[in-house]
């Protein structure tokens, strides 16, 4: 049973769940408070609220501001199911010593580090010890599902909350949860359907199990491309590097405000119209085909009347271009794929490329020249299944002007919800942006760019890492961290795409070239 100062929280935590059409909490036991089966929560022995876990959770803020009530809270998992903010308030919590966040975490505040708890990233290539034990919970779970089936046995039981029974059809993640809490307490009375032999087997590798998921501490944030403030890149560096980070950002800070826009899509599609349309000029129906990049930069108000600078890069569509991707795609950006609806377009081709090199960044799919084909179409719900990164589409044709406009205005309203435009930047780092883009020359050394980072007081080295990451995923530079030419950065993109189709003679250029050309060969 809660106890009285947890039941009334629990209570209305369990009416707003029902009111948003979300299955009831489920009582289990606080080492099964992990991001596995049902939303639950778990009591101690005086009846307090200990662990609470809920995945897909409605109105994320409103539902955060009940959990706060549990005083006494040590596990936390939340799953937000739109952008989440965490409050300033958590870190007064101090009996927390396990939280996980999922997807839609972008923003946590610097009182998070107060909390004295390691920060992990969870990173999909390295295994962590949550991963690690959600694994044995499910190979145990599997066994059991297994015996169940073939005794078909496998009815639900009602658990309690105060005075209330759930209702007796639990759904099957619920039953699971049941289940487990009963072996996890050894109560085998409560899993008849199971031999007694799996049952006495599961009861031992479960209290293994959960000496193990106790002992772990920290503060988990999973699918961590959500993150934007402070930045994942600072966040997957742990406690030390988040506290310098927003040590930097007392001294004053701004919000980036900034963005790069990346077209892509065969030559001829109509990227460069698209642009001179977006830019008030004229359409030109001889528009010679784009070698290269070209880059424009506007700015637009957003919803918050702030003036947010735009950076429009237009890709040459020939395969030079193509296989120089790589190079300039970037995360943190703002894709629009420009196909020909004269043509059977391979949408694919380019959604890889964009997903491949832009991480998560969000895609408009444009299709043009639909006064040449009003047939033309594509399979938005397979691709948007398929592709989560594509947020609309759009048809016009840039030769007549149709679509245009509606284009514009969903453009608009799809950049003033990017996350990383209100990344918020000490006022140092901008310091060192400022002086990057108004050097004379087409790149600088390492040596260079550090000693601009030391007389502008960007003295950590990780710090400057993550701003050259920054630096170049708007643009500002190109970084190769993975080439030769990692000693260099360059300041001007269309001095290395020339590099790269007409290597030059002077002797300073031939090594960035022949580096960037051996990358290629691969």
């Amino acid at each position: 049973m809660p106890a009285e100062s947890d039941r009334d929280t629990l209570a209305e935590l369990q009416a707003f769940l029902l009111a948003h059409n979300r299955p009831p909490l489920a009582q289990t036991e606080p080492p099964l408070i992990l991001p596995v089966w049902s939303t639950a929560y778990a009591l101690n022995r005086r009846g307090e609220v200990v662990g609470i876990k809920i995945g897909n959770a409605p109105r994320p803020q409103e539902l955060f501001s009940l959990i706060l009530r549990f005083n006494h809270l040590e596990r936390l998992v939340f799953f937000p199911s739109e952008p989440f903010n965490i409050p300033t308030r958590l870190a007064h919590l101090s009996h927390l010593r396990f939280l996980y966040f999922g997807d839609n975490l972008h923003r946590f505040p610097p009182s998070l580090l107060d909390l004295k708890l390691p920060i992990t990233v969870i990173d999909p290539k390295t295994e962590t010890e949550p991963g690690a034990l959600m694994d044995l919970l499910h190979q145990i779970n599997g066994r059991i599902d297994e015996e169940l089936q073939r005794s078909e046995q496998s009815t639900p039981t009602p658990t309690h909350l105060g005075e209330q029974l759930t209702p007796p059809d639990l759904d099957l993640s619920a039953r699971r949860e049941y289940r487990m809490a009963a072996l996890v307490r050894g109560d085998l009375a409560q899993v008849p359907s199971l031999s007694r032999e799996l049952a006495t087997q599961s009861v031992k590798e479960l209290q293994l199990l959960t000496q193990r998921i106790l002992s772990v501490e920290g503060i988990f944030l999973d699918h961590p491309s959500t993150l934007e403030d402070p930045p994942v890149e600072i966040a997957a560096k742990g406690n030390i590097a988040l506290a310098r980070y927003f040590d930097e950002r007392r001294a004053g800070d701004l919000p980036l405000n900034e963005l790069k826009i990346i077209l892509v899509g065969n030559g001829s599609s109509g990227k460069t119209s698209l642009v001179k349309r977006m830019f008030g000029d004229a359409f030109n129906s001889n528009e010679p085909q784009t070698h290269g990049i070209n880059i424009r930069r506007s700015t637009f108000t957003s919803e918050d009347s702030l003036p947010i600078k735009l950076n429009f890069w237009d890709f040459g569509g020939q395969e030079i271009m193509h296989a120089t991707h790589q190079f300039f795609l970037s995360k943190r950006s703002f894709y629009i794929l420009v196909l020909d609806g004269r043509k059977e377009e391979d949408a694919e081709y380019w959604l890889q490329h964009i997903e491949s090199f832009g991480g998560d960044s969000p895609i408009m799919i444009v299709l043009n020249k639909i006064d040449e084909n009003p047939a033309f179409e594509l399979n938005r719900r397979f691709l948007r299944q398929k592709y989560p990164g594509i947020v609309d589409f759009a048809r016009l044709s840039c030769a007549t002007g149709v679509g245009v406009a509606d284009f514009k205005a969903k453009l608009y309203s799809e950049l003033g919800r990017v996350p990383s435009i209100q990344t918020r930047w000490p006022a140092n780092w901008f310091k060192v942006k400022e002086r990057l883009e108004t050097l004379p020359t087409s790149y600088i050394s390492l040596a260079d760019y550090n000693q601009i980072c030391d007389e502008e007081g960007v003295i950590d080295p990780e710090t400057r890492e993550t701003l050259v990451d920054f630096l170049h995923d708007l643009g500002v530079i190109l970084h190769f961290r993975e080439l030769q030419l990692l000693d260099t950065h360059v300041l001007d993109p269309r001095w290395f795409e020339k590099e790269l189709a007409q290597p030059q003679q002077r002797q300073d250029d031939q090594a960035a070239y022949h580096a960037c050309r051996q990358e290629l060969a691969k």
